[in-house]
Order: C-alpha cells, then structure tokens, then sequence
C-alpha cells in the first residue's frame, strides 16, 4: 500500500454507492485524510468508472478476497474549500454496506478510524475534537459521539455526560457517530458483519452487531456528549415503514444480538411497535419468529414470501 503524508491522526473511512468520490469528499465535509470505498454495481461498472476517471486518478478492480490479500490502491488528493485531504479511492463492483466498510478497514492507516456515510455532514474540526477525545480518554478502545440527526426516524438519544457502554446501553449508535483505535482493531481485528445493513440479506442492523462484537472481543468502549456530524434521515436508504419486511429483517437481527434471550424480543417488538404498525401483535411476532428462523439458512424476505405464497 501506498504511503501519504498524514494531515491528521484521524482517518475518515466512507462507504458509498455509485456516487462521484469528488463531490462526496466535499459534500461531507472531509477534513482529514481518508479510505473512499465505492460501489459501482455489478453491470455499471466501466461506464461510471469512465465518468469519474475525468475527475479523479483511481484504481478499480473487483474486490474478490479483500480479506486474505490486498491490492494496491493508488493515492489521491482532494481539494475541498479549505483543506487539502490525502487519501485512497477503491472502486470494486461488490454490494452491501458491511462488506464496503470491510474494505475501508483493510485499508486504513490512520491512528483513530471514523466510520462516515455519503449522507453525512462532518462537523467542523471534527478531526481535533476525536483525537482530544481519544487522548483524554486513553483506555478507550471505541468511542461514540453525538450526532445531529435530523428527519421523521430519530434513532438515538443524545450523550448527556461521559459514560461506559456495555450490552445494554451500546446498541442505539449508528456508524457514523462511531471511531476505533486502530492500533486496537490491528491486535484484535473485528469485520462488519456482510449478511445486514443496506443492499445486504437484511436491511439493517451492520453498526450494532459490529459494536456487539467489539464488545465481545474485550474493546473498551465508552460515549462522549461531543458531536461530530449531521445526519438527514428524512429519506432512508432501507426503512419503507413498520411493515412485513421490517419485522422479518428484525428477527434476524434479534437473533444475532441476543441468541440466549432473541424469543423474548419478540413479545417486546410487539408492545413497543404494536402502536406504530398496521400490523396486529401476533403477526409482528410471527414474522419476527420467522425472520430469525430464516437466518439459519440465510434465507431472505422475498425469498420467504414466494415460498409463503407457493403453500397457498
């Protein structure tokens, strides 16, 4: 892998989907180096990367076993207003969040690692508030920030004070508000799950499981009331309401982070959600049963609804 000239000890690793890294790059505000993974599609390959060949020097190539061995990227600059950000651009015709996130990992080099989205808007010196973070806070292994999230589907509460996270209070963050020690990930890696999250089996779910993991492997995890980004959820990439699919996708999830207790998340999803969706409370269950049934054999919401109907 190529070395650059570091302009900060925090790496930004953004996973996109057949967008121009260019205009990403600035669109989000990136202020410090960066790992740019994107997308293109399986049949859209040669025509985007032509596109985008006009803007930016890249090296695309189809990411076959990223895991086991690396191919060199090559090393771009961007230009945003007021910043000059060094970073790699890996083009690769895959799909799935988590599988993209993955490659921005096998790629990093920064000392702190921020997980970002091409929806996001960093904040302004986000770079020195992570690193003083990590820095006044040396045990921490992983640390949560606030994020500003705007839309109908607020997910998250706001971090009032400096606290642990454990089991029970880690799984309200999404990966944007997330950045690891890298010198930890290196000792101790922990990969995105590939089966959940946007263009996956599962429409979500990626940013929790990884957090459960991290916690599984011994991270030092903790949330600080700082916040680095804004994120506009008004238009959701996978959420399309508190429908069949939803609950389906939710079982499965369930079933991953609690594999002792999953059933007893049904009974709570159907209290919680009873209100919210059209659905009746058996049938959120129901599917919920179904749903982490499903994921033993990595069987899909389409997949399970055409046989459903078949039986009839």
């Amino acid at each position: 892998m190529l070395e650059c000239s570091k302009v900060s000890d925090v790496e930004v690793l953004i996973a996109s989907y057949r967008k121009d890294p260019v205009e990403i790059i600035r669109k989000i505000h990136v202020q410090s180096d960066f790992v740019f993974a994107n997308q293109l599609g399986e049949n859209q390959k040669e025509e985007i990367i032509a596109e985008i060949h006009e803007k930016v020097h890249i090296v695309s190539y189809d990411f076959v076993a990223y895991k086991e061995k690396i191919s060199e990227a090559r090393q771009t600059e961007c230009f945003t207003d007021a910043h000059t950000c060094h970073g790699i651009i890996v083009e690769t015709a895959t799909r799935g969040v988590g599988k993209n996130r993955n490659i921005t990992l096998q790629h990093a080099t920064g000392k702190y690692l921020l997980f970002a989205d091409d929806d996001n808007v960093l904040a302004e010196g986000y770079s020195a508030l992570i690193q003083q973070a990590f820095e006044t806070h040396p045990e921490a292994d992983l640390i949560a920030f606030n994020a500003d999230i705007r839309g109908s589907r607020v997910g998250t509460k706001d971090i009032k004070h400096y606290h642990r996270l454990h089991g029970y209070n880690s799984k309200r963050y999404g990966a944007f508000q997330i950045a690891i020690r890298k010198s930890t990930w290196d000792k101790n890696p922990v990969f995105f799950n590939e089966y959940f999250g946007g263009g996956c089996l599962y429409g979500m779910g990626e940013d929790v499981i990884f957090i459960k993991d991290c916690l599984t492997k011994g991270y030092h995890m903790a949330a600080v009331p700082v916040c680095i980004v804004t994120v506009n959820q008004e238009r959701s990439t996978w959420f399309r309401g508190y429908k069949e699919k939803f609950f389906y996708d939710e079982g499965a999830l369930v079933s991953v982070l609690f594999p002792r207790i999953y059933r007893l998340m049904f009974y709570y999803y159907a209290w919680k959600f009873g209100r919210r969706s059209k659905l009746l409370r058996r049938s959120i269950m129901r599917l919920m049963k179904e749903g982490a049934k499903g994921y033993k054999t990595l069987l899909t919401y389409d997949t399970y609804e055409k046989i459903r109907e078949m039986r009839k």
